[in-house]
């Protein structure tokens, strides 16, 4: 799996860093099991919360092929965990959790885009560094 090359910026995030996204997806994971009714949603929550938190660790490692398939869990669990609507008893934690996911996602997507961008440049110099030997070659061969 790919690992985080040497070379990618790593920029601070604008928002909430990894660390503070880490301690707010345990705190609303921890609160969720007081304020939840019954043990399964509790559990759903809480795996729905540690799923964000894995993606956030992939991401900041560089394992992007572990992140889609985390990604792809989680969105299986999401689809699970909302197919029963929520109680009014735990919509204000529910609603919690959803804006630490978002604003996790946002941070995933903010270093799945900083690593596009490397990526795009070390292929922007392949094709220069082949299109500087092509030119080598086509001057040599002719002279």
């Amino acid at each position: 799996m790919g690992r985080h090359s040497p070379g990618v910026p790593q920029r601070q995030p604008r928002r909430a860093g990894p660390d503070a996204c880490r301690r707010m997806i345990h705190a609303v994971a921890r609160s969720a099991h007081a304020v939840t009714d019954g043990q399964e949603r509790r559990d759903a929550l809480g795996e729905l919360l540690e799923l964000t938190s894995a993606m956030l660790e992939a991401a900041l490692s560089g394992e992007w092929e572990r992140l889609v398939a985390l990604e792809a869990t989680r969105q299986e669990r999401i689809h699970e965990f909302f197919s029963t609507p929520p109680g009014q008893e735990e919509a204000a934690e529910i609603a919690r959790a959803i804006r630490v996911i978002l604003d996790t996602d946002r941070q995933v997507m903010r270093l799945g885009s900083e690593r596009m961008e490397w990526l795009g440049d070390r292929l922007r110099g392949v094709r220069q560094g082949r299109a500087a030997t092509s030119a080598y070659r086509a001057a040599t061969a002719g002279g």
